[in-house]
Formats: C-alpha cells, sequence, structure tokens
C-alpha cells in the first residue's frame, strides 16, 4: 500500500444494509472518477496518478482493476471532444472501463436529437450559455464568432425555430457519430459489491433497482439530505463542493474540475478499503492532514 502521509481511519462503524462494512467483491480494486466538464488536462493528471497508485498497490486480483466514470465529461470546460475521443479508446486497455451517464450529456442528446422545430430558441441559448454548451461545440470545431454571435440571435424576439434549426443541422454535422453512439449508450447506474455509482444519487426509500433515469441523472435536495441507509454505499458527482463529501449512505466526488481550482476526484475502492485521489490545486479534504506526491495531487485513506 502506498506511504505517503495517510490517515488511516476506521470505517467499520460506517455501516450499510446486513450490519457489514461496505466492500467490493474479491479481487476488485476500483476507482470513480467524478464530473469531468471537459478538462481533459485534469483528468490526464488524474489517470497518471491512478496509474501509479494501482502500480504500488501491486496486482488487484482475478477481477482486476475497475475505472468508473460518473457522468458529465462535456460542457464549461474546452475539450469535450477530446474526453469522448478517449473514451472510445480509452487506455490503458488492461483496465476495466465502466462509463455512466449524466445530466448533461443527456441535455446534449435531447438539443441534437430532437425533431425538426422542436428545440426552442430559447432552450439551445439556454444550453449554450448555462449549461456550457459553447465551450463543447468549439471544441467540435465551430469557430467562436459563429456561436457568440448565433446566441445574440437566439435571444433576439425576432428569431426563429427555422434559424434554431439551420444552426443544429450545420453543428450537429461536425459532431462524428460515434460521439452520440456513446452518449446514447451511456447506463444510468452501475453497481459492484455494496457500491451504487450513479450521477447525481437516487430517490431515496426506492429500491436502487427500481430508480428513474431523470433520479440517477439530476437529483439534489431531497438525495443530498437523507440520512438513511439505502442498502448501498452511493458513489455520485453532480453536486459540486469544494472538498468530497464522505457520509455513511453516500461518497460525493464532483469538485468542480472545470473551476478554477481544476480540482478532479477520484475515490479508490478494494475490500473494505477506501481512498482518494486528485488533480489540481493541493488542498485540505476535511480538516486531516494530506501529502502532496510527485504530481499536484493529494491522497488519503478514509
Amino acid at each position: 500500500m502506498p506511504k505517503r502521509g495517510q490517515d488511516n481511519i476506521d470505517i467499520m462503524g460506517e455501516m450499510i444494509a446486513g450490519g457489514h462494512a461496505p466492500s467490493l467483491p474479491a479481487g476488485m480494486r476500483l476507482y470513480a472518477i467524478g464530473d469531468i466538464h471537459g478538462r481533459k488536462d485534469r483528468f490526464d493528471i488524474l489517470l497518471r496518478q491512478i496509474i501509479e497508485d494501482n502500480s504500488l498497490r501491486g496486482l488487484a486480483g482475478r477481477e482486476g482493476t475497475h475505472i468508473v466514470l460518473l457522468g458529465d465529461y462535456i460542457d464549461r470546460g474546452m475539450d469535450s471532444k477530446g474526453m469522448i475521443d478517449f473514451f472510445l479508446h480509452p487506455e490503458p486497455s488492461g483496465f476495466h472501463w465502466h462509463f455512466v451517464g449524466g445530466n448533461h450529456e443527456t441535455a446534449m442528446i435531447e438539443i441534437f436529437s430532437a425533431a425538426p422545430r422542436k428545440v426552442s430558441p430559447e432552450k439551445l441559448a439556454d444550453w449554450l450559455s448555462r449549461y456550457g454548451g459553447r465551450e463543447t461545440m468549439i471544441s467540435y470545431g465551430i469557430p467562436v464568432d459563429e456561436i457568440d454571435n448565433a446566441a445574440v440571435q437566439l435571444k433576439s424576439k425576432h428569431v426563429t425555430l427555422e434559424f434554431a434549426d439551420k444552426l443544429l443541422m450545420s453543428w450537429r454535422a461536425k459532431i462524428p457519430p460515434a460521439h452520440f453512439e456513446f452518449l446514447f449508450a451511456l447506463p444510468d447506474s452501475l453497481q459492484f459489491g455494496d457500491y451504487f455509482f450513479a450521477h447525481a444519487g437516487i430517490k431515496p426509500g426506492i429500491a436502487v433497482k427500481k430508480q428513474k433515469s431523470d433520479d440517477l441523472r439530476r437529483i439534489r435536495g431531497e438525495f443530498l439530505k437523507d440520512e438513511r441507509d439505502h442498502g448501498v454505499v452511493v458513489v455520485h458527482g453532480h453536486s459540486m463542493r469544494s472538498e468530497p463529501e464522505i457520509r455513511p449512505n453516500r461518497i460525493g466526488i464532483d469538485t468542480g474540475a472545470y473551476t478554477s481550482s481544476g480540482r478532479l476526484t477520484a475515490v479508490g475502492l478494494e475490500g473494505r478499503s477506501r481512498w482518494l485521489l486528485a488533480s489540481g490545486q493541493a488542498g485540505v479534504i476535511g480538516a486531516d492532514s494530506l501529502k502532496e506526491g510527485r504530481l499536484p495531487f493529494i491522497l488519503k485513506a478514509f
């Protein structure tokens, strides 16, 4: 195990259904990564850290090492296209790669798959500005001036549905079909052992197998405030915090990769062990001591 100033914190008190500490299946090691939002530069750093960490820990076991991406790969950062290009052929190939969909993937699908005259100028303008679709379109080679001029026209009281249709047809032609296939194929959730992975979380009080897609990709307050035992530990992103949130029933790891901190966080899981890795500015997670490695990352056991 790496020895980098880790704080060994007893997790036996964090119980889930069945009265046992949460664990992965025997022989499996897993890294779950929070919301990337087009920051491939931060992802590249974090992936190098994961590769190094995985090597230091030795062979994972018969199930191997898995990487789970928690959605929101696109928008806001400047290399959404580069992220999906990578995910179509991820390296190292020796890892088992898994992807779940987030609300930003849903929004892009809705924008570009709608029948003609179904996307209002207001909705398209909102996607470009509030959702960060502007940066996504730039990554696909749409000129900045074209996007910004279109955004102004979309907000005009004289804009027509035909104008929005033509924009979408023109921009969709710049997006490889394989990228849409990737977006459409993303599942809403995954489960390994006692850990359940979804972009946003779950609807409390409903069995994980009966969750609705919209909740798995968009829920916030109701899930975040709920302290009940869900029968699994939910690992999620979506609700951005400056530091990971560690609760008995959930682990939140959206730490704002697209913000000035550039912090992209991963949680590592193996058996009953859990630890954190992060790219971006070195800092403090909770009030516990941390150690900066050769790369700008922080690592802590919990």
